[in-house]
């Protein structure tokens, strides 16, 4: 097949030809300008490679992570390095326990947020318990004394056996804090706005008795005619009267199904929070056993890792002793 070959002669112009010596010249001078060109990727690529080690190792040392520092099996053929992976894997144990302190850390406040609100439930289960004039048994929450370590630093007032003096300033503080104490009380027993507002928002019950009690109370005015003996009333009243006792007991039942009907579902949430509290605690346990896997895989590495400093000191040790014995011989 025919090929075009194009030059950078004009048309029609005529070209020197070349001699063979100008050829292998030439040849020589691409040859060489290939080289230089090979050299320069490979250049190149060095440099770049070391600017790329550079900026990742200037990123582990802004966040720095344990992990990324440990090194590899096969990395491990001289001691100072096995030293050096005993103490980093010294430190990822402690890293390993410290998140699992964090994941306990919270179960312990979202424990303690289910506490607060078993607390309230009961507080309304109360109300209403007090209304339908029964007795029935609480779940009240409580924390176990070891969970809270700092306790053996609390003193009560039952281990102090003398009497406490008081300076005048403790007086003045004592007595500060019984006025508001009594003052907080007082506010309790009043209608204090806040207290509804949040048993309004925990379910609302003592908002809903109220305005089926002020509708009630709309309803059923009984008049003074009403207390009257019945000899002396008319058939009319007696009609009045017997309707309005009827509505009354109607409402009372009513009135009593609304309560209970409140009260099973109060204790059907408190039943949820301790559900939600065991699943919680549940998961918690699984990733303690995933936790304590981690950190015994790290511990044994560990232990390989001294027993092998050890029988290395030990090879040195025989080493020189058999060397010794072997000059002694000779």
């Amino acid at each position: 097949m025919p090929t075009l070959k194009i030059t950078k002669g004009k048309l029609g112009a005529k070209t020197k030809k070349a001699s063979d010596g100008d050829d292998s010249k030439n040849a020589a001078n691409l040859k060489m300008q290939q080289r230089d060109i090979k050299g320069m990727e490979e250049m190149f690529w060095a440099v770049k490679y070391q600017i790329d080690q550079l900026d990742e190792f200037k990123k582990r040392l802004e966040n720095p992570n344990i992990w990324d520092m440990i090194y590899e099996s096969y990395d491990l053929y001289s001691n100072p390095r096995k030293r050096m992976q005993i103490e980093l894997l010294r430190e990822v144990i402690f890293e390993l326990k410290r998140d699992y302190n964090k994941e306990f850390d919270g179960l312990e406040r979202f424990k303690e947020d289910q506490i607060f609100l078993i607390k309230e439930k009961n507080e309304l289960i109360k109300e209403l318990l007090s209304n339908l004039k029964t007795e029935d048994e609480l779940f009240e929450p409580d924390t176990h004394i070891l969970e809270n370590p700092d306790h053996i630093f609390n003193v009560k007032e039952s281990d102090v056996t003398v009497e406490k003096y008081l300076t005048k300033e403790e007086r003045a503080k004592l007595e500060e804090e019984r006025r508001r104490q009594e003052e907080r009380e007082r506010a309790m027993q009043g209608d204090n706005v806040g207290q509804r507002g949040l048993k309004t928002m925990m379910g609302g019950t003592e908002l809903n008795l109220k305005k089926e009690s002020n509708l009630a109370q709309m309803e059923l005015v009984r008049e003074d005619w009403m207390n009257k003996p019945q000899e002396q009333m008319s058939d009319e009243e007696k009609f009045k009267l017997k309707e309005f006792l009827q509505k009354e007991k109607e409402f009372k039942d009513k009135q009593r199904k609304a309560w209970e009907q409140d009260l099973k579902k109060i204790k059907s949430e408190i039943v949820e929070i301790q559900l939600r509290f065991e699943e919680r605690i549940s998961t918690l346990f699984k990733k303690k056993l995933f936790f304590d896997v981690r950190i015994m895989e790290q511990e044994l590495a560990i232990i390989r890792l001294t027993i092998m400093l050890h029988d290395a000191k030990e090879t040195v040790i025989d080493e020189k002793k058999y060397s010794e014995e072997k000059v002694k011989l000779e």
